[in-house]
């Protein structure tokens, strides 16, 4: 795993409802960082109201002594971070010139704490479907991914806001479709839809999916797990377990462990994974949603990343398996409702932008 220097700037990657606002409410502490929390999130489109934004708006996040966005302030430029666009938080590859406007934008927040004197370090839940952009920037980045048990992590996001967080899955498994060569997420049909007017325009459309028994939206959720977690382990990132404080598989290391080899200057009092109860039914049903992904993956060009997969999963997750269930029927059952809800929403996208890879989408 790469090592880094004591000024390298640090970015952790993830997907969502994996302690992430709690590592970065760490790094905020230490007087030796600057900061940037999610710098591809949608809301800096319109810095001054996130900055008006409550310091902690969601239960299970730590408190925070000034709004998320407050090291932006002194960034902005036409109402918002200068080089940011909106279209960097979930269409990324679909447009053209991602690569170069990114690194630039995220080179301005990287130099600026650099000329304050401090040490970067970025937090970003929607960089995790393109982690291959980060690996040879100028200045060289200390790349980090933080993995959750996908149980664990899918029913966080059920309960801290099933319409934004289930329904941004949709999104990104939509849109990773039409950017991922791979056969493994072509086995169910999901629209892709993206406002051209607002984000909550997007949000709305997706709400429909999101309100999906929870096996269904499990499978786009998973699918996505396997996606980070898989280009993580081709990059080499240092991989943080972050439901274990001591190291468990070759292939991650836990919270502890990282940070005593890499970040020995941090305090990490007051870690503590959380766990949920799952009832016995809905473990197994998640196992053979599981089981159903892995499979579709094997039928595809990451079949050689399936072990590493299965590795990683079994160290995680609690035990239960599928039993029985029949894969192809829990396959009709995703596939059906999934098509329900495309159904239900086929006038809606006639408001929306149809992109392709090939041009950029008019703003």
């Amino acid at each position: 795993m790469p090592r880094q220097s004591n000024d390298q700037p640090v970015f952790f990657h993830s997907m969502w409802r994996t302690s992430s606002t709690w590592f970065f409410s760490l790094f905020r502490q230490h007087d030796g960082y600057l900061t940037f929390y999610e710098p591809l999130n949608e809301q800096l489109i319109d810095l001054d109201s996130a900055l008006r934004q409550a310091d902690g708006p969601e239960p299970s996040h730590p408190d925070l002594d000034r709004p998320y966005f407050d090291e932006y302030a002194g960034l902005q430029q036409g109402g918002h971070p200068q080089g940011f666009d909106l279209y960097f938080s979930y269409l990324q590859r679909l447009l053209p010139g991602f690569d170069a406007d990114c690194r630039t934008y995220l080179g301005n927040l990287i130099e600026h704490a650099q000329a304050s004197g401090k040490r970067p370090f970025i937090q970003s839940n929607r960089t995790f479907l393109c982690m291959d952009s980060f690996v040879d920037f100028d200045p060289p980045l200390y790349n980090a991914y933080l993995l959750r048990n996908p149980r664990n992590q899918f029913t966080s996001c059920e309960n801290a806001g099933r319409v934004y967080y289930i329904g941004l899955s949709y999104l990104q498994f939509a849109a990773e479709v039409r950017r991922n060569d791979s056969d493994a997420l072509r086995f169910v049909d999901i629209p892709f839809y993206y406002s051209g007017k607002s984000f909550r325009n997007t949000l709305v459309f997706y709400k429909t999916f999101a309100e999906l028994s929870a096996v269904t939206s499990y499978y786009v959720f998973f699918c996505l797990w396997c996606l980070g977690l898989i280009d993580a382990i081709r990059l080499g990132f240092p991989i943080i377990d972050t439901d274990a404080e001591q190291t468990r598989t070759t292939l991650t290391l836990g919270v502890l462990d990282l940070f005593e080899r890499d970040f020995p200057d941090l305090d990490l009092r007051g870690f503590k994974p959380t766990s949920y109860r799952l009832p016995g039914n809905q473990s197994n049903a998640f196992a053979a949603v599981e089981e159903l992904v892995i499979d579709h993956f094997r039928q595809s060009g990451y079949a050689p990343h399936m072990n590493d997969i299965r590795t990683c999963l079994d160290s995680l997750v609690d035990g239960t398996t599928g039993g029985e269930t029949d894969g192809s029927a829990l396959f009709r059952q995703i596939s059906d409702e999934l098509r329900a809800a495309a159904d239900a929403n086929f006038a809606v996208m006639a408001d929306g932008l149809r992109l392709g890879a090939d041009r950029r989408p008019a703003g």
